[in-house]
Parts: C-alpha cells; structure tokens; sequence
C-alpha cells in the first residue's frame, strides 16, 4: 500500500512588507491635458513622495547607527570612568588623611 506524500498548498503565504495602495496623483482632467504637463505632473509628484521616502529611511538609519555608536561607546568607556572615579576617591582619602595629621 503506497501512501501519497502530502499535498502542499498553492501559496506559501511570507513575511513581506504589505504595500497600501497609494491615493491616486492625478485626476481626470490631466489625462485630457497635454502629454508634456502631465509627464511633468507626474515627474513633480515622483519626485515629492520618493523624497519624502528617502527622508523618512534616511533618519531611521541615522538613528539605529548613532543609537549602536552610543551603546558601543558607553561600553568601552566604562572601565576608564571606573578607574578615574577610584583614582579620583583614593587621591580625596589621601588628602584627608593628609589634613588630619597636620592637625
């Protein structure tokens, strides 16, 4: 008796990014006016919202790189403040006991 392997189905759903659907850039009325104003409508309004794309990715970016800098930073650097901080309590003792034996 032979068993048939599963049937898997037609479309593996993913994890993708969903696209909304984007208001509609130009009217009725362009399409009826002169192919080099609404090539330029078009070119105007292309370049507005891929701006504005690339502004919004851009600051994301900065931010997660400046945000990681930081953190590797204050990492690195806190042994040093450790260090200043006793060297810094050890010379304060010094000078107390310093101050008690001249009294």
């Amino acid at each position: 008796m032979s068993t048939q392997p599963p049937a898997f189905p037609r479309f593996v759903p993913t994890l993708t990014e969903v696209v909304e659907p984007s208001p509609v850039l130009i009217g009725p009325d362009d399409v009826q006016s002169n192919d080099g104003v609404l090539i330029q409508t078009l070119s105007v309004q292309m370049a507005e919202l891929i701006e504005s794309k690339i502004s919004t990715l851009a600051e994301d970016l900065f931010q997660s790189l400046l945000s990681d800098h930081l953190k590797n930073l204050t990492v690195k650097l806190q042994p040093e403040l450790e260090m200043i901080a006793r060297q810094a309590l050890h010379q304060a003792r010094l000078f107390t006991a310093s101050q008690d034996k001249q009294k």
